[in-house]
């Protein structure tokens, strides 16, 4: 164990240096990718179908790429050509057998997708996690942090064995296919990791937490949260720091953070890290490299080919689907500050597919990204065109503003017989403010983020209601329709479906005038 940790800060250093040298990224790095991925499948039957062999062939090989494959969401890929290997078919859309599918359901109510993940990416996946080291070296941290463990808050790590193939959470795949070296460090263990029942796991957590030495946290925070909460509870202690005394990062992702830092700060007064991740079922797509930037880094060199869809009226229906006809950019055309949907061709065979995040590039340089949202969450049913990126906002300045702290919130659109209307669901422990205060300055704050809003709340937009509940009745609605745990997070938009059980949910609370 002695040596673990000079080894790993080596690592880092070196990983650092590395990263430091190709500081200013080159997006022909792309083309090499791409160029692998289609050499890769041009034997399978998509490969044929969109002639691969062709493309290879082609100087501008990225161009025509472009316009001979169409751009797909996971129900079009699905219907043409995922549903062939999940039936068992080999070599359809990836010149490698597929063995695992991580299960993934988003947060628009749709029933669970089955992403395929190919071994290719697992190997990508695992070569990211180590370069990760880099972001670590920056913030000067001893030998000895390097031998702490890491609690990975996920979902079940056991598989489901379908026909010829396996599927389950991502995490369960990536825990499989696990360094040996990195086992040892890992918490919480093979034994809590496969309970699948999350309200149990939890329990198990909390238990066994005074026996771990963790250094670093890793997951969602709004499921951290909870965790910490029962810990300080359980042991009777104010401050996380006297369970885990060498606790100094919190690699987050899937949800914006801020929501949360002043809960997370209120766990210790020592400094914590906070550095963010893009980890989807799909592939690794970034990362913050240390306290130096806001911004996650896209990786250029991941398995990943990335085209970006400006997220307009022009590509884009009001429902969030894209248009016929819309069209990718390349990286070298990104603008700053410009909203996309990531298009994306991976080491798993997903082609051309829409994963449905949208992004902002927070500095062109190094090819720095922020989530935005995405294309099916957001509001625009008189068009107010309202972002989730807007909605988080404007709720992070009335917590500055009021001195509150709001989590979790959601919001929907209707129409009755006095117009169009929003309704917002804030989760609010204290009720330091009233409900008219909040539903205020929401409003204000609205107007001065987007025109388009400001404009239709004076003709058309006629009502915005609001209504506080505690924080714990939105992760009480993800339990009652199966769907809490660390993979699962609350719309911030609510549509369809998920709106339906969320009002009916309230109604059985409440009652009808919840």
């Amino acid at each position: 164990m002695a040596l673990i940790g000079p080894v790993a800060k080596s690592t880092a250093r070196v990983q650092k240096i590395y990263i430091d040298k190709v500081r200013k990224y080159d997006y022909t790095r792309q083309y090499d990718v791409l160029k692998k991925l289609v050499e890769k499948s041009k034997d399978t039957e998509l490969g044929k179908e969109f002639d691969f062999k062709r493309i290879l062939k082609e100087k501008e090989l990225h161009q025509f790429f472009s316009e001979l494959v169409p751009i797909y969401d996971y129900d079009s890929f699905y219907d043409a050509w995922l549903h062939r290997t999940l039936d068992g078919e080999q070599n359809v859309f990836w010149g490698e057998k597929i063995k695992y599918f991580a299960l993934s359901s988003g947060t628009s109510g749709a029933p669970s997708k089955r992403i395929p993940v190919s071994k290719s990416m697992i190997n990508k996946c695992r070569k990211i996690g180590v370069s990760q080291l880099s972001s670590f070296y920056d913030l000067k941290m001893p030998t000895s942090f390097y031998e702490k463990n890491v609690l990975m808050l996920s979902g079940s790590t056991e598989l489901k064995k379908v026909g010829d193939h396996y599927e389950g959470d991502l995490s369960g795949i990536l825990v499989g296919n696990t360094p040996k070296w990195f086992s040892r460090f890992k918490k919480p263990g093979n034994k809590i990791a496969q309970i699948e029942n999350w309200d149990e796991k939890i329990e198990a957590i909390v238990e066994a937490a005074p026996n771990w030495d963790i250094g670093i946290l890793s997951g969602f925070p709004s499921w951290f949260q909870i965790l910490i909460k029962k810990i300080l509870d359980r042991y009777e202690v104010d401050d996380i720091h006297q369970i885990w005394p060498n606790y100094k990062i919190f690699m987050h992702g899937g949800v914006h953070f801020e929501p949360y830092r002043q809960t997370f700060e209120s766990f210790s007064e020592s400094e914590i890290y906070y550095l963010n991740t893009y980890l989807a079922s799909e592939g690794f797509f970034a990362f913050q490299r240390g306290l130096h930037s806001k911004g996650m880094q896209l990786l250029l060199n991941s398995g990943v080919y990335f085209e970006f869809v400006p997220f307009n009226e022009e590509n884009f229906d009001e429902n969030g689907k894209v248009k016929q006809g819309a069209e990718a950019i390349k990286l070298k055309d990104v603008q700053k500050n410009v909203e996309y949907a990531m298009l994306i061709s991976t080491a798993s065979g997903l082609w051309r597919y829409l994963i449905g995040d949208t992004i902002k590039f927070t500095s062109l340089i190094n090819y720095e990204i922020e989530i935005v949202g995405r294309t099916n969450n957001y509001l625009n049913i008189c068009g107010e065109h309202i972002s989730a990126d807007n909605l988080i906002q404007a709720v992070t300045k009335v917590c500055e503003t009021l001195k509150i702290n709001i989590q979790e919130f959601s919001v929907s659109a209707g129409e009755d017989s006095d117009g169009f209307y929003h309704n917002w669901y804030i989760g609010q422990d204290y009720g330091e403010r009233t409900e008219e205060t909040i539903v205020y300055l929401l409003d204000k704050y609205l107007k001065e983020l987007n025109d388009d809003y400001a404009t239709e709340r004076k003709y058309v937009l006629k009502k915005i209601n609001l209504k506080c509940y505690p924080t714990n009745v939105f992760y009480d609605f993800l339990k009652s329709i199966g769907k809490n745990g660390s993979q699962n997070k609350f719309p911030t938009v609510l549509k369809g479906k998920r709106q339906k059980e969320w009002e009916d949910y309230l109604s059985q609370i409440y009652g009808p005038d919840f």
